[in-house]
């Protein structure tokens, strides 16, 4: 009796220990499923992004976005950088990204200047990333005064007719990144995916 007694609970703890496995394994498979599931949303905004086939460059720190994310760095704004043969072939206008989330970079009077001349007489679009990148571009005009007080991110462009456009919080918008992403990335890196989530959402960024 005693020796069924203790098979019956072997036999319990058995099913129970199983059970257990499968319930565990199953929320894995679930939770990589859903990663991936969301590295590829964001996967697919970069290649949105990339097919306005623009060339982009970021000055200050690395992105972090997706590998399939086109952008190549630049550590000054003259002519040997600006048009490099790195540049994607018949691409249909620039964008600079002054990224600097936590204001570690410098950046001189001379190369706002050179950003202003970019931006006024080439159409260069600039995105500003960090609230001391928007201070400089206050220095020389492309923004108004107090704007880096207000703002920790903007994008400036010409559109189509050649009138100046301006939109604060184009990387402000945290709540955009899914939250797994969100935990597989460096905390600097965040700015960064909510813009271009929203450059690849928006057409009116490339109009």
């Amino acid at each position: 009796m005693e020796y069924r007694r203790k098979y019956f609970i072997a036999i319990i703890v058995a099913i129970v220990a199983l059970i257990i496995i499968l319930v565990v394994g199953n929320f894995f498979k679930n939770s990589k499923s859903r990663e991936d599931k969301d590295q590829s949303y964001v996967g697919n905004y970069a290649q949105k992004v990339n097919d306005r086939n623009y060339d982009i460059m970021y000055f200050g720190g690395d992105l972090g976005l997706p590998e399939n994310f086109r952008a190549r760095k630049i550590f000054n704004f003259e002519d040997y950088s600006i048009e490099s043969s790195d540049a994607p072939a018949g691409h249909s206008g620039h964008i600079i990204i002054l990224y600097d989330p936590a204001d570690e970079y410098y950046l001189t009077a001379e190369q706002a200047e050179q950003l202003k001349n970019l931006y006024e007489t080439r159409s260069f679009r600039i995105i500003a990333v960090g609230s001391g990148k928007i201070r400089v571009l206050e220095t020389v005009g492309l923004c108004s005064a107090g704007s880096g007080d207000r703002y920790t991110s903007l994008m400036l462009w010409k559109d189509a007719s050649g009138e100046p456009s301006i939109q604060a919080g184009i990387a402000d918008h945290k709540e955009l990144v899914p939250v797994s992403v969100e935990q597989q990335i460096d905390a600097k890196c965040i700015p960064a995916y909510s813009m271009l989530i929203e450059l690849g959402s928006k057409d009116i960024y490339w109009t």
